[in-house]
C-alpha cells in the first residue's frame, strides 16, 4: 500500500493503478478492499478516466455504504460524465454522511448551475420555435 501511496503522490498514476490492482488480487479484507478501491478510484479521477472512476467508486460504496468520501467521488465522476441526476443523488448521500463538507456543497452548486444553464437553453430553443 505504501508503494501505491508514493506513486500517487509522485503522480505516477499508471504505476499506482498497477499496484492497487495487484493488492486487490491478494484478496484483502473488506475494510482493506474499501481503502484500496477508494484510492484506486481517486487515481482514476486524477487521470480523468471518469468511467473507471465511477465503477471503482461504486465498488467502494458497496463495501462501505456510509462513506462520505466514496459518495463524493462517485458524484464527481458522474458529474464529469454529465450524469447530473446520478451525480446529485451521490452528492446528496455524501452530504448526509458528512454535512459539513464544503467540497460536496460546491459540487452540488455546480450541478445547480448546469441545470439552470440547460433550462435556459431549452427555454431559448422552444421560444425560437414558437416565434
Amino acid at each position: 500500500m505504501l508503494k501505491a501511496e508514493v506513486c500517487f503522490l509522485s503522480e505516477k498514476l499508471f504505476e499506482c493503478e498497477e499496484v492497487f490492482l495487484y493488492l486487490l488480487r491478494l484478496k484483502p479484507s473488506p475494510a482493506q478492499s474499501y481503502e484500496i478501491y477508494l484510492r484506486l478510484a481517486l487515481t482514476y479521477l486524477h487521470r480523468k478516466s471518469w468511467e473507471d472512476a465511477k465503477a471503482t467508486f461504486n465498488k467502494a460504496v458497496e463495501l462501505r455504504p456510509n462513506s462520505a468520501a466514496g459518495w463524493l467521488g462517485l458524484g464527481v465522476a458522474n458529474l464529469r460524465l454529465s450524469l447530473l441526476q446520478e451525480s446529485q443523488e451521490a452528492l446528496n448521500l455524501s452530504s448526509i454522511y458528512n454535512p459539513l463538507s464544503s467540497e460536496t456543497i460546491e459540487y452540488l452548486k455546480e450541478i445547480g448551475s448546469q441545470v439552470d444553464s440547460l433550462n435556459q437553453s431549452n427555454y431559448q430553443y422552444i421560444n425560437g420555435l414558437v416565434n
